[in-house]
């Protein structure tokens, strides 16, 4: 029911600790910061699971209106964490260059290119809403979310 909660979690410790093991300058820091705000905003995702799972009444309640309350900062938070990916991007392209040869900058492409997708979709949804956007919407999360652990475990 919650392991959404604990998957970001996990992920969240997982960048930490490898940023803190493998740390190389700022471009790791900015990224993992932007890392933060993909999964909060990937908690909603975790959120909609409980409302949709949870036994008690009550519970679902309090997640909607939790959730209903996130919802107009949604697609600011994912906005900012496109800008701090880019950042990070950026730097890592003047710190190393641009090797497309290595899995990490390859992987970090990949995953940027589906944050893009991601974002243009989420404001397309605001603009307008239907079940394809939606649903693409939602598949890109997902896409998102293991391209980017890919991409923090490869090396």
């Amino acid at each position: 029911m919650y392991k959404w909660f604990y998957i970001n979690g996990s992920v969240l410790f997982l960048a930490i600790l490898l940023v803190y093991l493998r740390y190389h300058g700022l471009h790791m820091i900015i990224g993992l910061a932007g890392l933060g705000v993909i999964l909060y905003n990937w908690t909603r995702h975790a959120v909609f699971s409980a409302i949709r799972t949870h036994p008690n009444r009550q519970t679902k309640i309090k997640f909607a209106q939790t959730s209903k309350k996130m919802l107009p900062i949604h697609k600011w938070t994912g906005t900012s964490s496109l800008l701090l990916i880019l950042i990070h991007a950026f730097l890592v392209i003047k710190h190393y260059g641009w090797g497309v040869y290595s899995l990490k900058i390859i992987t970090g492409l990949f995953a940027l290119l589906i944050l893009i997708l991601m974002v243009s979709s989420g404001w397309l949804r605001w603009y307008r809403t239907t079940v394809n956007r939606r649903y693409l919407h939602w598949v890109l999360g997902f896409i998102l979310f293991f391209s980017a652990l890919v991409h923090i475990m490869s090396r």
